[in-house]
């Protein structure tokens, strides 16, 4: 009988620790950074650190340009962030199809225009299967997902968006963190909204189920280098605010990564990027053409 009490103390006591983390992470707090004047990038973050995706708010005369939504389970914080500016969002940039960045879109479609690349409509309209997208050996199938999450408008290039006085570049990079990212150019504030091509200060996650490759990603970031100049804010979809010189260090890995050789020492100067998320074992497998955690 004592043994069937120590079981159930230790069930309930596991419980409670879940619902612990659930609710630090639902509640926390949201941080606000102003980027420049118009321009402010919103994160939840909780007891642990930050979580869920970088969305970024930029006022423009003719409204609100709003990139990413969160995940489903916080886009309550962001929409309660927007509420102390003077714009409504106008237009919402999705840069790729994973939840964590279009959650909220539903709290905004009424008022909002919500654009995505054309793949990235298609893996939201579908149901999608990915390796890896919370854990190094996790698996999901996802999708559809619920029609209030969806876009009203699909672009198949990329395109130039002009509101009020702002010119906003939506990039379409190919075969990169997927097969549908955009990156979001703010012309006129010198901002750039990458979404998952670059993980600051890790190895990238790579979607290569879904498009996603190595390769694609190193060309991403040698583009948004030539692009950027040493005053360029440059916003990843998770994680701090990067410079000019940090894309070059990302750079240099990817190089570095991408010239290895499976048949030699993975080098010991590339193992400081690895993290939680892709661990040194899933980014030798995604170098080597394998889907990190589906090998098993």
């Amino acid at each position: 009988m004592r043994r069937r009490w120590y079981w159930v103390g230790g069930i309930v006591l596991s419980l409670g620790a879940i619902v612990f983390s659930l609710y630090a992470v639902y509640v926390g707090f949201t941080r606000i950074t102003m980027l420049r004047d118009d321009a402010m990038l919103i994160q939840s973050v909780s007891v642990y650190g930050p979580v869920g995706s970088n969305s970024v708010f930029v006022e423009t005369d003719a409204g609100g340009v709003l990139v990413d939504s969160f995940l489903p389970l916080l886009a309550w914080k962001l929409e309660d962030a927007l509420d102390d500016t003077d714009s409504r969002v106008h237009t919402l940039v999705n840069t790729h199809w994973h939840p964590d960045h279009n959650g909220g879109n539903g709290r905004f479609r009424k008022e909002a225009d919500i654009v995505v690349h054309r793949n990235t409509a298609t893996r939201m309209e579908g149901r999608q299967k990915g390796y890896g997208l919370t854990a190094p050996d996790s698996y999901h199938e996802l999708g559809p997902w619920p029609s209030e999450r969806l876009p009203t408008r699909v672009i198949d290039s990329d395109e130039l968006l002009k509101l009020g006085d702002h010119r906003v570049l939506l990039r379409h990079f190919p075969n990169a963190h997927t097969d549908g990212d955009l990156v979001v150019f703010f012309l006129n504030l010198n901002l750039i909204c990458t979404g998952d091509i670059i993980w600051p200060d890790a190895f990238p996650s790579v979607d290569v189920f879904n498009g996603g490759s190595v390769r694609g990603i190193r060309d991403a970031v040698a583009a948004l280098i030539a692009q950027s100049d040493e005053q360029t804010i440059i916003v990843p979809g998770h994680g701090r605010v990067l410079s000019k010189n940090d894309l070059e260090i990302y750079l240099n890995m990817l190089d570095a990564s991408l010239k290895w050789k499976s048949s030699t020492a993975f080098p010991k100067a590339l193992e400081r990027w690895a993290s939680r998320l892709v661990p040194i074992d899933s980014w030798i497998a995604t170098l080597e053409g394998r889907v990190p955690g589906a090998q098993s």
